[in-house]
């Protein structure tokens, strides 16, 4: 399945390629130089700070990043971007896009609909079974043991573990479905898509697999999460810039392992900052009076990362000398008295870093982004206290103003099934 790209997107390509720097970059689209990350970091110390990103290991292996999510969100522009800048900084990179790697038609599953529908049938190349896994799987393992960097880019990345377990650092993109439909009828497909193949399998896939990649994050904390929603028709530089700053400088995660809190400073090691400023919270001791055992914490996840990348925004509008945001909370059962939420800040500034500090922790507590069940000592009964937009197992599977598209009765290889748009 091959994609032509429009002339914005050539034009916008070409514009990146003749930069020789971030600051070059950011002043392409008019952006004032960041006096954190991008413009004290270049050439090769910028590759240097880029693979703190991971915490991996320090063997031979070069690093695996991922940029996967929703079709039309830009995984393309971005995968250009990034290669462009980390050759710049005198690192070796090599790109493998998905796409390269689907089935031929022959071998594509299909999902007929019901008698007398046109068309009768639709090839399901939104479906992890029309690529090939061991082909994707093998390419990126074999570029990784080459290359300084290997950037992985296709909607359907996350489906596969061994993709995962490979990558050093994911983000994942997410649209509403207007703006996605609306990106997607202006692109050329082959083959095109036909009358319905939206509605009914590319929307419930990426729903699908944004609700896998959520559940996967809660275990994993190489993912970031990303609005790439726009209100301008298409995404212009600044913008690819600022979803670019938030992977290589924010890190958002929930989590069920209290590990991944002390994990989490690694991730702030930068030799322009003065240090990290740190705050903790643990579940409380008591509650009314009364004794607590554990408290059970749950979260609608894509909101929650929605609205925290918006927060991470105007911090770096508020605070220029910001260099790094963490935002970290745990879900799942945890006893009294454990760590429950870590917020760490590197900036140049340590007074800065202090009222970012307090900036995050009261505009988390007036989302109302977490949802608790009290356990208590004395009689063990659970008690609920209900945040905001929360919905059973945490992982939101519905649309952002709370509706489910309609269940299609669709055939795949003649096998009648519901689409999955909610459980």
């Amino acid at each position: 399945m091959h994609v032509s790209f429009g002339r914005h997107t050539k034009a916008l390509t070409r514009e990146v390629h003749r930069a020789t720097s971030w600051p070059a970059v950011l002043e392409i689209c008019g952006l004032p130089r960041f006096r954190g990350y991008f413009s004290s970091v270049t050439g090769k110390i910028a590759n240097k700070a880029m693979s703190s990103l991971s915490g991996a290991g320090d063997g031979p292996r070069g690093k695996v990043l991922a940029i996967a999510g929703c079709t039309n969100s830009g995984k393309t522009t971005l995968t250009k971007i990034l290669c462009n800048k980390l050759m710049k900084g005198g690192a070796t990179v090599h790109s493998i896009h998905q796409d390269e790697f689907f089935y031929t038609e022959d071998k594509v599953e299909k999902i007929y609909q019901e008698e007398g529908s046109e068309p009768a049938f639709f090839y399901d190349y939104d479906s992890i079974s029309a690529v090939d896994r061991d082909g994707l799987i093998n390419a990126i393992r074999e570029a990784s043991l080459t290359y300084d960097y290997t950037i992985v880019e296709g909607n359907m990345v996350t489906e596969l573990s061994q993709v995962i377990a490979l990558c050093d650092r994911i983000m994942f993109l997410m649209l509403d479905k207007e703006t996605c439909h609306n990106r997607r009828i202006k692109r050329i497909y082959d083959p095109p898509d036909m009358p319905g193949y939206f509605e009914k399998v590319v929307w419930p896939a990426y729903r699908q697999h944004l609700s896998n990649a959520l559940y996967s994050a809660r275990r994993n904390c190489r993912f970031l999460f990303l609005d790439a929603n726009t209100t301008s028709e298409r995404p212009d530089l600044k913008f690819m810039n600022s979803l670019i700053q938030s992977f290589l400088d924010d890190a958002v995660h929930f989590c069920y392992d209290a590990s991944e809190l002390e994990g989490a400073v690694r991730f702030f090691t930068s030799g322009s900052c003065e240090g990290t400023s740190l705050s903790d919270r643990t579940t409380p001791d008591t509650l009314d009076g009364r004794s607590v055992l554990q408290i059970e914490y749950d979260i609608d996840d894509e909101f929650a990362y929605k609205e925290l990348q918006k927060l991470c925004q105007r911090i770096r509008v508020a605070y220029p000398g910001v260099e790094r945001v963490g935002i970290f909370h745990r879900i799942g059962d945890v006893s009294a008295g454990e760590k429950l939420f870590r917020v760490a800040i590197s900036s140049s500034h340590q007074n800065e870093a202090s009222k970012v500090i307090e900036m995050v922790v009261d505009e988390f507590d007036r989302l109302s982004l977490i949802r608790e069940k009290v356990v208590y000592k004395d009689d063990g009964s659970g008690q609920e206290k209900s945040g905001k937009r929360y919905t059973k197992n945490g992982c939101l599977r519905t649309e952002v103003d709370g509706s489910l598209p309609e269940p299609s009765r669709l055939k795949r290889n003649g096998e009648v099934i519901q689409a999955d748009t909610e459980s």
